[in-house]
């Protein structure tokens, strides 16, 4: 194996990085060590020809945005390009991150023993910067609105536009009957009103 740049040009990496190498995403080199289920994954960044990360995850996928998910022992969780985690797995936490833009996450919440397996799915939204769940028992998935901001459907009822902190730029009781989002504007139907929402939570 080698490892060469866009002219053609060598790059010095260590045999045992460059043999255990699987693939590049990001300029970050996943290598992998042992087979099967022993198998761990680890991250070598070519710029600095560092190790970020020692085989340590389960799984790894490839980075999209500065992120990547990764597995390990105790879950799925979110790594950054530090080869630290962004978001850190939990135990009572399962469901594999899904990405929905501007650094945040989705993760379906998990059911009670109580639930019955067809109730709606529930999901709580992570800010990958700060590692914070920043919203949790969440209807649907989260609508992107303008920078920073997301169209929210909470379980109790409703509908909220919150920021990437969490904080609410408007709620408002009543459960819309059309949701319509054109760039940072929300044009919101109840019945026979209608009600329209910049991006920063203004009526």
């Amino acid at each position: 194996k080698h490892l060469i740049d866009r002219a053609g040009n060598i790059i010095d990496v260590p045999a045992p990085i460059l043999q255990s190498s699987q693939r590049i995403s990001s300029g970050v080199l996943l290598t992998a060590q042992g087979d099967g289920k022993a198998r761990r994954w680890g991250l070598w960044d070519i710029q600095s020809k560092s190790i970020l990360a020692v085989p340590q995850f389960n799984e790894l996928e490839d980075f999209h945005e500065g992120y990547a998910l990764a597995k390990a022992d105790n879950g799925w969780g979110v790594v950054g390009l530090s080869g630290k985690w962004a978001i850190a797995p939990d135990a009572d936490r399962q469901s594999k991150p899904q990405y929905i833009g501007d650094a945040m996450f989705i993760m379906a919440d998990e059911e009670q023993p109580d639930q019955h397996t067809d109730a709606a799915n529930h999901f709580s939204i992570f800010n990958a910067v700060n590692g914070q769940n920043i919203a949790t028992g969440l209807l649907n998935k989260p609508m992107n609105v303008g920078k920073e901001h997301w169209l929210v459907q909470p379980a109790s009822g409703g509908v909220a536009l919150i920021d990437n902190d969490g904080r609410a730029a408007v709620s408002k009781a009543i459960v819309p009957s059309s949701t319509d989002i054109d760039g940072e504007w929300v044009l919101l139907g109840f019945g026979p009103r209608f009600g329209a929402i910049d991006g920063q939570g203004e009526w």
